[in-house]
């Protein structure tokens, strides 16, 4: 007797949904019904798999699958050109200029800060660098740990000028330098809000791209192995 309750007669009925499955106990041996129904159902996944590849949307021709070219949009590209801004006008000229003053010894400051200055300044550099590596995840760690640094060694700078001026009589102009000093140096922190932007506009890609691959994986045309019989 055929056992219709056969595992692979349930998967095949489930899955693929023929309505002519019935076609197998016609034309197949009862002791090889099992086995048949085994390997109809391993290639007909195969042909899942196959058809969903084809219709897999960003797939170019051929010729060039190898080469899957993704064109970012372009507020992502102006992001990265628009983190370079922050970066050279805080840590490139101010930065830059707080620590030949440092160096030359025209400003007294402890050997730390200017190595939270110039290290914070790096790691900036470097999470601008990964982003235009499409690294966002990367490259928001770097830039937030950098503007972490450089912003420790700036608020350092700022505490030593507002206490000079504090114990020091200075001219009207010299006043708020201290408020200046903290507008040269701390806008470097927003190449970091730039790259968590950027990180996030990256997961939420992802996630699509995850979920348009599982419907398509799920809804891909099966190709039936029957009809061609």
């Amino acid at each position: 007797m055929i056992r219709r309750q056969s595992k692979y007669y349930l998967l095949w009925k489930k899955r693929y949904n023929l309505q002519n499955v019935d076609y197998i106990k016609r034309h197949i041996f009862y002791s090889d019904y099992d086995n048949a129904l085994e390997n109809l159902v391993i290639s007909c996944y195969n042909v899942h798999q196959e058809n969903y590849i084809i219709n897999k949307r960003y797939i170019m021709s051929k010729k060039d699958s190898e080469k899957i070219v993704h064109k970012e949009p372009a507020l992502v590209n102006a992001a990265k050109l628009l983190m370079l801004i922050p970066f050279i006008y805080s840590g490139v000229f101010y930065t830059g200029t707080v620590l030949m003053l440092i160096s030359n010894g025209s400003f007294e400051a402890p050997r730390r800060v200017s190595a939270a200055l110039s290290a914070g300044t790096v790691l900036v550099s470097s999470g601008i660098a990964t982003a235009f590596f499409r690294r966002y995840y990367l490259s928001f760690i770097q830039a937030a740990a950098g503007a972490f640094v450089h912003f420790r060694g700036a608020h350092h700078i700022v505490i030593m000028i507002r206490k000079k001026l504090d114990t020091h009589s200075v001219g009207a102009d010299l006043v708020l330098m201290d408020r200046e000093y903290m507008l040269h140096l701390y806008p470097l922190a927003l190449v970091a809000v730039i790259a968590l932007g950027l990180a996030v506009w990256a997961m939420v890609v992802q996630i699509k791209e995850y979920r348009q691959d599982r419907h398509m994986r799920e809804t891909a045309p099966v190709k039936s192995i029957i009809d061609d019989r």
